[in-house]
């Protein structure tokens, strides 16, 4: 009895193993293919950890303002523009035409966005940057890429922004295991969903079991990932060197990569 007991619990395992591994990576990675993404949650909660896994299992070259593996290529956020474009230029349909200066088919990756984009200066982020939110809602058609944010708070994040966005993942929190880090998210599709940070909604299906439902506005999905530690190969203190000009003292360096 206690042998089938075992192999029982061993399946169980194994499958809850390729469901976190294998399925719920893929899920994900399959919406930062498709979609905009914006990941969100508080300090430490896996925001980048996330970015850095979703990178590693597209295996795909891409931009970002930090380095987070070898086929990283660091961009300022002023690679995303179209500028002199504006929105008037759209509504007179008088649109400039200019060089096409991006790569097709590389995302763009936006580590702490509410540092380089945030709400409260709306005003001065809309003179700095008039053709970003143009280049962000066009992307798929200007280089077949999406432009991809986290942030620690979704509100925190410039609007002309955060509300275009298709796909919300908020991180939960992340458990260290041998080799691997699980990490908690939940996907959202609406944004109103994403702020209230609504749960999956579970009903009774005709009286007989549990079933989860779609929320009143979009599709909410929990997800548990399990990550290998070596796809990790970016400094997760990296605004440390940026600020300080050193890394942090007596840190043991996690990356073969230099801030720049």
């Amino acid at each position: 009895m206690l042998n089938i007991i075992v192999v029982i619990c061993l399946i169980i395992l194994f499958i809850a193993f390729i469901r976190m591994r294998y399925w719920n990576m893929s899920a994900v990675a399959s919406d930062f293919e498709k979609n905009n993404v914006i990941v969100y949650g508080k300090k430490g909660k896996g925001k980048d950890l996330l970015f850095a896994a979703v990178i590693a299992k597209r295996n795909k070259e891409h931009f970002s303002n930090i380095q987070y593996n070898e086929k990283t290529d660091v961009k300022g956020i002023g690679y995303l523009s179209v500028y002199p474009n504006t929105y008037e230029n759209f509504i007179a349909d008088r649109i400039y035409v200019i060089p096409k200066n991006i790569s097709e088919g590389k995302d763009y990756y936006l580590s702490d966005g509410g540092v380089y984009l945030p709400s409260q200066y709306d005003s001065l982020l809309s003179k700095k940057y008039p053709s970003l939110p143009i280049f962000y809602a066009l992307s798929r058609h200007l280089g077949n890429m999406n432009v991809h944010v986290n942030v620690q708070n979704l509100n925190r994040l410039w609007i002309k922004l955060r509300e275009q966005a298709d796909t919300y993942i908020r991180v939960g929190g992340k458990v260290s295991l041998p080799g691997y880090i699980l990490l908690r998210t939940r996907t959202y599709e609406n944004y109103d969903d994403a702020v209230k940070e609504l749960k999956p909604v579970k009903k009774l299906i005709k009286g007989e079991t549990l079933k989860t439902v779609e929320s009143t506005r979009g599709e909410i999905v929990n997800r548990w990932l399990l990550i290998p530690k070596r796809w990790l190969k970016y400094d997760s203190r990296y605004f440390h060197r940026v600020i300080y000009g050193v890394a942090v003292p007596g840190k043991r360096k996690r990356s073969r990569f230099k801030a720049s």
